[in-house]
This record gives structure tokens, sequence and C-alpha cells, in this order.
């Protein structure tokens, strides 16, 4: 488990760690089953071709889901997602390892709370931008 977090640890700039995640057709077919999105693009090839795809092809929301991942392994057990949301810009294909990474963007308060804003990324073995997300954080002040 991480160490808990403090608003005053971050600074404009901080990226936060990287994390690798790789797809796999299990892994969409598990996700499948977890979310009870059973597209056909998402598990059938040959349907996945017939509509233009080269292969079946991973759930967006899956790839988002790396991403908050990212979020909430940085800020610790006792930061808190206030908001996020995801563009989907290309899929990911089974075989593909994603690079999910993260940069503090923006710092202040608002609501009563410390917040930081996350811009996130996840990216191909090419370095293609497949989804990029953006989340704002509560994070806790030493002070209080």
């Amino acid at each position: 488990m991480n160490k808990a977090l403090h608003i005053e640890d971050v600074q404009v700039g901080t990226e936060l760690p990287t994390l690798k995640r790789f797809v796999d057709t299990p892994r969409l077919v598990m996700y499948a089953g977890a979310e009870e999105d059973w597209y056909r693009g998402h598990y059938d090839h040959v349907y996945a071709t017939s509509i233009g795809f080269p292969a079946v092809f991973g759930h967006g929301w899956l790839t988002f889901a790396f991403l908050m991942n990212v979020a909430t392994d940085w800020m610790g057990p006792d930061g808190t997602v206030r908001s996020a949301r995801c563009r989907y810009i290309r899929p990911a294909f089974p075989g593909t390892e994603l690079t999910c990474k993260g940069v503090v963007t923006a710092k202040g308060r608002g609501d009563g709370e410390e917040l930081a804003t996350l811009e996130l990324q996840a990216v191909d073995p090419n370095g293609q931008t497949l989804a990029s997300a953006e989340a704002v954080v509560a994070l806790p002040n030493r002070g209080e």
C-alpha cells in the first residue's frame, strides 16, 4: 500500500509513476464479463474484421481504468477522485503493451478541499496515444 500523499508533496509538473499494462484476448473477455459489455468487436475476430478492424479490440473503458490506476496508485489511500473524463483516440489491440503515465497540471483549492488536476495518457509501443484523460483528485493537507 502506498503511503499517504499530501497536497504539500505535489507540485505542478510532478510526474506520476508509469504503469505498464498488457492487452490480450483473455483480459478483454474477463473485462467484458466484469463490465457486462458483450459487444462482439471485443471478442469475436470474424465480426471485428467484418466491420473494418484488423482484430478484436479493447474496451475504451478498460484503457480508462488503466489510466485511473495511475492516479489512484499515486494518490494513495487518503486521496479521493473528484472527477474524471477520458478521450478515446484509437483502440488497443491484443498483443499491445500500454504505457500509462500522468503529470500534475494544476493545484488549488475548491469546495473546501485541496485539489490536484492530472493529465493522463496511454501510449502504445510506437508512441501513439490511444487515450488521454483528466482527473481531479482531492488530497489531504498536513495542517488539517
